[in-house]
């Protein structure tokens, strides 16, 4: 016998997943409203990750995008494959996630800005470190993309799977 389990939770007004933001009203932002978005997104995430919580469940789809009047906030769903015990790769499984449909939407400049704003990097050029980190986190996401992409195939332009 298969025991079920269930969270019911409050509606969490003027929000929309991450997924069916990006396929829609993103195309509407602003270059400066678009770096604001992953601006959040980024902190959010670095916010999450630095206070021990990973999400093997971090997609798109799990992510709530909520209208403010300071633009947009972040709330996460389906906390079924939630952690709260850090270990090194989670953070980067993370990102690799988040980065598997990013490049149909959004830009080397802005992805690669999003990685330095989530690792509080300033600097105009990427650190040898870093530039491991970031290679990490494409080799990842090169494991999980294809799996993924079926997921996301309705949202994604001129993409054949």
């Amino acid at each position: 016998m298969q025991n079920l389990s269930f969270l019911v939770i409050e509606e969490v007004p003027d929000t929309m997943t991450l997924d069916t933001f990006i396929a829609g009203p993103l195309q509407s932002l602003t270059p400066r409203q678009r770096r604001d978005l992953l601006r959040k997104l980024a902190v959010f995430t670095q916010t999450m990750n630095a206070g021990g919580y990973v999400n093997s469940e971090y997609h798109w789809r799990n992510i709530l995008v909520q209208k403010s009047e300071d633009g947009v906030g972040f709330q996460v769903i389906d906390p079924s494959g939630s952690r709260l015990r850090y270990k090194l790769r989670y953070p980067y499984f993370d990102l690799a996630t988040l980065d598997v449909c990013a490049p149909f939407f959004f830009s080397r400049t802005e992805r690669l800005r999003f990685f330095k704003q989530y690792q509080g990097c300033s600097e105009e050029k990427l650190t040898s470190h870093l530039k491991k980190k970031v290679l990490a986190i494409l080799t990842l996401r090169g494991k999980i993309a294809k799996k993924e992409l079926k997921r996301y195939r309705k949202i994604l332009p001129n993409h054949r799977l």
